[in-house]
């Protein structure tokens, strides 16, 4: 079993580390968060306009949707053990 969660856990970290680059965006200054948040209102703007007005309408920027997701994704991608060290 032991070796099944080591094997899941590599494969988490090969996919969030290298295939996703996530580990940038954990970076001093947050340069890559800020880029994907920049990204996601791009994405919202261009394929959900008549959403993300209503996002802007009710005072939620883009940052706090997408840096949440992001912190989401993080707490799934380690063991649960870890969180509270994180």
């Amino acid at each position: 079993e032991d070796t099944d969660e080591t094997a899941g856990f590599v494969r988490k970290h090969r996919l969030l580390d290298n295939a996703l680059e996530l580990r940038e965006l954990w970076r001093p200054g947050m340069p890559q968060l800020k880029l994907r948040v920049y990204q996601f209102d791009r994405l919202l703007t261009k394929y959900l306009p008549k959403l993300r007005r209503h996002f802007r309408r009710i005072g939620m920027a883009p940052d706090i949707l997408a840096s949440q997701w992001f912190f989401t994704l993080l707490a799934y991608a380690i063991p649960a053990d870890w969180l509270p060290r994180v």
